[in-house]
Order: structure tokens, then sequence, then C-alpha cells
């Protein structure tokens, strides 16, 4: 499936009229895919990327045509703890500090809730860098794959804002034999005079400010909701 996807790419991208416009070097996409790869003993965890401009497994000597698809794999190796932190994309301003951060968590073996906080953080943090180029933003998309392959896959969306829309992001899940396709939603609250509880607040510390303005601590307001 996958060498299939990257061989549409190579000969369908470019097609594309919107693209048309822009210079060839602009024309970039990653796609990441993650999940479990199986066999007779066990489940892995495995990355696979495809890239028309990141090169994860350069050939030496080989030069990349420019702009070509190519593929990049990685599996769980049964004797090492599996982790991966990597940026994809404008991942310049993602440096080594920052992934260690999440990465000491990860071994540590904290909460998935802990390690996606400093995560979101730590993007949060960089996007106001100039190495982001205003590229990175701070509306995040967080999607969970249990390790147990029965468990459907869920999709979380973390707001940078006060707001009464939610977004639920567009999911595809490959479940045994099962394949679900959940569509984009936004759901929108609708206020009453009397209702002052918003749909979507930013997760913030309880001692700290409520972002919906009243002057209130978070604890006091909309962290005790």
């Amino acid at each position: 499936m996958i060498q299939n996807f990257t061989q549409t790419l190579n000969s369908e991208f470019y097609k594309i009229p919107q693209l048309s416009t822009c210079p060839l070097n602009d024309r970039r996409l990653t796609i990441v895919f993650a999940g479990h790869f199986f066999d007779h003993h066990d489940i892995y965890g495995r990355l696979v990327v495809t890239s028309n401009f990141e090169d994860y497994n350069p050939v030496p000597g080989k030069h990349r045509p420019v702009g070509e698809f190519r593929e990049h794999v990685a599996t769980q190796d049964p004797q090492q703890t599996y982790y991966n932190i990597s940026g994809f994309g404008n991942w310049s301003a993602l440096n080594k500090n920052h992934t260690d951060e999440i990465a000491n968590l990860v071994i540590a073996r904290k909460r998935r809730e802990a390690v996606v906080g400093k995560s979101i953080e730590i993007l949060r943090k960089i996007a106001d860098g100039p190495k982001a180029k205003n590229n990175i933003g701070k509306q995040i998309d967080e999607i969970y794959i249990p390790h147990d392959p029965r468990l459907e896959a869920a999709g979380k969306y973390h707001t940078a804002i006060t707001t009464n829309d939610i977004w639920t992001p567009s999911l595809i899940s490959f479940c045994g034999e099962t394949i679900t396709v959940v569509p984009e939603l936004i759901l929108s609250k609708v206020l009453t005079e009397e209702d002052s509880v918003y749909a979507a607040v930013p997760k913030v510390r309880m001692n700290s400010p409520c972002p919906c303005g009243n002057g209130r601590r978070y604890k006091n307001c909309h962290g005790g909701s």
C-alpha cells in the first residue's frame, strides 16, 4: 500500500493545478504513517515517512532526483525500548534539547497526557521563534494509536485560543479488517445570556489567569467546570 502510495505521488502530485504557479523547490510534501507491524511473535511499532525533499536514508554517491518522493521505514527493535521523536517538514526549529525533554518523559513511562502536554508546550514555544519562519502553528492535533491493535485510534484537538467552536479531525482507522472513516467536524456552541462557559479553552496552569478574560484564576473559573 505504501509503495503504491509513493508511486501515485510521484506520478500525480506535480499535476495538481494549484501547484502550477509554485516554483519546483516550493512544492514540498512530507506524509507520515504511524502504526503497528505484525509477525507471528509480537506487535512492533512502525513509522513510514514519504517525502519529496527530506531524506532519512540517503544512498552514498547516488544523488536524489529533484522532487522525487522516497520512503523511509523505521520498525521497532524488539530488544530495545521503542520511541521515535522527530520533526517532519519545517523541523529545524525543533532541536535535540527539545526532543530530549520529551524522550525523558517517554523513557520514564510518564502518562500520555504528560508527554503530550510537554510536546504541545514546546511546539507553541518554538512557533514564536525565528527558525519557525511562521510555519509552525499553535492549534495542535493529537492522534493517539494504542499499542493494542484491537483498540481504536483517537484524535484530540488542542486549542490555543478561547472559542465556542470545537474541531474534530478526520480519521481513517484500519483496525483488524475493519476500516472506519470519521469525517472532519466543527461543532459550535450557541451561548445564552446566562451561559459563560466556553466550549474550549487553552490548557493553562491552575493558578494562572483564566483565558476567558474575566480576571479570576483558572482553577476558580473554567478549570473547575
